[in-house]
């Protein structure tokens, strides 16, 4: 019927790619074989998947897209990928595109050797099989990269290694998808990158892999608040057991470490059912193109999902907490956001929160004419009389008790749909035609405007108690528009401007910040906005921007070049909250349900509402003064500081669903109320506390539930209701009053053994006080092995103790706080417990839903990062991972000096 035309493969020699074809019968049925002769050569057809190249250094551009199926070949960003993903020319709407270690296009020149499947539809696994150059037992998937690459491969040093790693951390085959080639081979690869690297770096890999979370079953493995249930334990223990510390205790030889003749067990059931809650939250990514086609994404790192994340402190192996060393969030400097160091991410064309909170402001300005349901034209309103005006209407006497209730009678001048609403700030009702055209009156929000059976009615609502002021808006507004009288709607009086709304904090093209985030290039100097940014000098405050000096944090930065718009997001430093505060107040959600939750007033956890000081009513304008910066976070003192700079209060309540742009700093925000709060303990019979806050209406809060951790007790804990503000319960617990202090706990420069022994809570570099801190040796700071940094000379629970590290450990100094953090219970007394996770619950709706989910995904990743820090550094793992790797390179019996020396270089790297 015609001949086929063809064009060579770009860059493939002896390919060709089929281009159109006008015999009916070529090509055949899917799934055969047939050949192509264009007089010169022979040409097999081969519909095999095509991969394009996608490495970490050099992700894919979204053009590559079209090649490999409808979906996206770029990876999702993760801590293999994210410090070289490529800013905007990601597909999918991400505005980056990241690659993933090692994946190379494939090349039909090196032959059909394995299954990768195409898209569902077009060919099965058995098609593929037939299709292979040299064939193989379909399952042989996981033995393949074993046979075909690391027997055969030059640097057999590697691969040795690798092959001992991949024996030391293994996933069976009892897990099953053993024809899945892509996946396998991705996990093999993690042993041959890290063989000469970091032990820390191949345990994150594995414990984020989907093979090794499906096969140890914790993939969607979930908090109790959130599944009901306490988390699957199996990983918990052996990454424990047989990947990091084993089940004993071990000198560094090897040899046992015994007490009263039995062998000394590094962990407890307590630890496996503490530790099992750090392993929560894990799902796999989502699904893209460029690899086989299957039900499922097992080739990327998973991800942490914080919704299923236990919120709660874990403690560790040595006494302590997994959150010990860390600063504490609310001991951050002021403006840590424009210290040295400070890290900011490249987020794209729209904010982490998303397009619609970015898009407010231009969204609130609008000009509120209302529009023609069927025409899309202006429409206005006449002041209606006679039969409409009733006893229901401004016009028609209403009766003082039921203000609130009245509206504005009018009749419609074109067709209109009924609901139609205003919910929008300094609204303006304009005359513009008839007895009084001209006139003009400010009113604060526009409920609807609806058909009730008689007429259309208009309501609108002051800025007062609708039931005090509604009777003077009236009188106001039959005397400015008298029936008859045209009228519409606007947010600015006639000939004004529309009032400024909340924004983004917007950097000045002057400031330090904006010059470090635009990093200008090329001849025209324009922004390159470069993927990640570390701050390589404190940036000072610009004059007169109040954002920088004032705020206590910052999400979200706005950056402007000209008519280029790009989000950044800052990272805050890793930090721990303590579980209980000395101080709390309530937050509360703007939802309808009004979700209250105790929170520690020093942190910058949520916004604020303020509200009239003359009758308690909640204040709204178009930029709420309260709020610096639109999704404004601040603690509880400003937020009572702004509202009262204002002239108002913060609220005791709010009403519901009042959680809006125009009366809180974000939809939705939970917002700081002027309500104290207590949070009290309630400890069962093993010494485990569920924390229980009166009116908090988060699981984690509750009393009577699993959402239980072990604090470290000193010296015993209540076990009866004689214990001083204690009541015993029905469940045989006791719920408990509890009393969190902080004290100092040197008055001298330590010894380096008394502070490792005493010092549990982290601090940050005295230089991001920006000079507030001086060394208290003199000239000593720069060599002492243990320093120490006052703040206007007081020896106080302030000062800050550096202790210099060891090289394997980065050198330099790791800081402490001068100061211990307990918590009273019934004449008893805990270490007050520190936690990765803010513990907040979120409304399910955005843009709080997004800046959530970005945030607590950081925190559980900071957590998990911590969790695996501890078990790679505890004292059992060199000679643990010694003798398993010694045993499958060289030796089974190795002598007790060989595992001294190579756990020896282990610790010491």
């Amino acid at each position: 019927g015609g001949a086929p035309t063809h064009a060579p493969l770009a860059g493939v020699g002896g390919v060709v790619i089929l281009q159109t074809n006008a015999g009916a019968a070529c090509p055949p049925a899917s799934g055969a074989l047939y050949f192509l002769n264009d007089a010169s050569a022979w040409y097999r057809y081969d519909r095999r998947l095509k991969l394009v190249a996608n490495p970490v250094a050099a992700p894919t551009p979204a053009a590559a897209a079209a090649v490999t199926g409808s979906r996206c070949p770029a990876a999702a960003a993760n801590f293999i990928n994210e410090d070289s993903c490529v800013r905007d020319v990601g597909c999918g709407g991400t505005g980056t595109a990241c690659g993933s270690r090692g994946e190379a296009a494939n090349d039909p020149n090196l032959g059909n050797r394995y299954t990768l499947r195409p898209s569902n539809g077009e060919k099965d696994v058995h098609e593929c099989m037939n299709e292979l150059d040299e064939g193989y037992q379909i399952h042989n998937g996981k033995q393949l990269p074993l046979h075909n690459v690391m027997f055969k491969a030059g640097d057999q040093l590697r691969q040795r290694v690798a092959w001992a790693l991949f024996q030391a951390l293994p996933v069976a085959e009892d897990l099953g998808r053993t024809s899945e080639m892509g996946a396998w081979s991705q996990y093999v690869d993690i042993f041959v990158h890290h063989a000469f690297g970091n032990y820390f770096d191949v345990l994150k890999e594995v414990a984020h892999s989907p093979l090794m979370g499906h096969y140890l079953t914790y993939h969607k493995n979930s908090a109790f608040e959130y599944a009901g249930t306490l988390p699957d334990q199996n990983f918990a223990r052996e990454i424990m057991q047989l990947f990091s510390v084993g089940l004993h205790d071990l000198h560094m030889d090897g040899s046992p470490v015994m007490a009263n003749g039995a062998r000394v067990e590094t962990y407890t059931n307590g630890d496996v059912v503490s530790l099992a809650r750090a392993w929560t939250g894990f799902k796999k990514s989502a699904m893209r193109g460029n690899g086989e086609t299957v039900s499922d994404n097992i080739l990327d790192p998973m991800y942490l999902d914080y919704e299923r994340r236990d919120v709660l402190p874990k403690t560790d192996l040595m006494g302590g907490y997994i959150g010990d060393g860390y600063p504490l969030c609310k001991d951050l400097p002021q403006q840590h956001f424009m210290a040295q160091g400070a890290t900011y991410v490249y987020s794209g064309a729209t904010s982490v929160e998303g397009a619609a909170h970015d898009d407010f402001p231009a969204y609130e300005h609008k000009d509120m004419t209302p529009i023609n349901a069927t025409s899309g034209e202006p429409y206005e309103l006449v002041i209606a009389g006679g039969t409409k005006c009733n006893g229901w209407t401004f016009c028609g006497n209403p009766d003082s008790g039921h203000l609130g209730r009245y509206r504005v009678a009018v009749q419609k001048t074109d067709t209109i749909k009924s609901g139609t609403s205003w919910s929008e700030l300094e609204v303006y009702i304009i005359g513009v035609a008839g007895p009084g055209a001209g006139n003009y009156l400010k009113v604060y929000r526009v409920v609807h405007f609806a058909w009730n059976g008689n007429g259309f009615y208009y309501h609108p609502i002051p800025d007062k108690d609708p039931n005090a002021d509604f009777g003077a808006m009236a009188a106001e507004f039959n005397a400015k528009f008298p029936v008859g009288t045209r009228i519409r709607v606007a947010n600015a009086p006639p000939g004004g401007a529309a009032p400024a709304g909340p924004e983004q904090y917007t950097p000045s093209p002057a400031s330090d910040l904006y010059a470090a985030l635009c990093a200008p290039g090329g001849a025209d100097l324009r922004c390159t906005f470069p993927r990640n940014v570390s701050l390589p000098t404190a940036a000072a405050c610009p004059a007169g921007d109040a954002v920088c000096a004032g705020a206590d944090d910052i999400h979200t930065v706005k950056m402007v070049d000209g008519a280029t718009v790009r989000y950044y997001t800052y990272l805050k430093p890793t930090c721990v909250n303590l579980a209980v505060p000395e101080a709390a107040q309530m937050a509360v959600s703007g939802t309808w349900d009004l979700e209250e939750q105790c929170l520690d007033v020093a942190n910058a956890a949520a916004g604020a509402s303020c509200c009239r000081v003359s009758d308690g009513g909640l204040f709204s304008a178009y930029k709420p003064p309260q709020c610096l910066v639109l999704g404004d976070r601040m603690t509880h003192a400003s937020a009572a500081a702004r509202c009262a700079a204002a002239g108002l209060t913060l609220c005791t309540s709010i009403p519901g669903n009042k959680g809006t742009y125009v009366a809180a700093c974000s939809e939705k925000q939970y917002t700081w109320l002027n309500k104290p709060c207590t949070i009290q303990v309630q400890v069962d019979a093993a010494g485990l506390v569920n924390l229980v806050a009166a009116g908090d209406e988060r699981g984690v809060m509750q009393p009577s539930t699993e959402n239980t951790f072990h604090p470290r007790w000193v010296g015993g804990f209540p076990q009866d209701a004689s214990a001083a503000g204690c009541a015993a319960q029905a469940d045989s617990t006791l719920l408990c009053n509890a009393v969190a202090s902080e004290a100092a706990v040197f008055g001298a420069v330590p010894t380096r053994a008394a502070a490792e022994a005493e010092l549990r809570i982290g601090a940050v570099d005295p230089a991001a006080f920006g000079g507030a801190y001086a060394c208290a040796l003199g000239e000593g700071c720069d060599a002492a092995d243990v320093v120490v940094y006052t703040r206007g000379g007081a020896f106080d629970s302030t000062a800050i103790v550096g202790l210099r590290q060891a090289a394997a450990f980065g050198g330099g100094y790791k800081y402490f706080a001068n100061k211990r953090a307990e918590v009273s219970v019934g004449g008893f007394v805990f270490r007050n417990a520190p936690a990765f996770m803010a513990g907040l619950d979120v409304p399910n709706v955005n843009p709080e839903k997004n800046a959530a989910a970005f945030y607590g995904e950081r925190a559980a990743a900071a957590e998990t990062d911590a969790v695996l820090t501890h078990l790679v550094r505890h004292r059992n793992t060199a000679p643990f991972v010694a003798k398993v790797l010694i045993a499958r390179l060289v030796t089974s019996n190795p002598s007790p000096r060989y595992i001294e020396a190579v756990a020896t270089a282990f610790a010491t790297g």
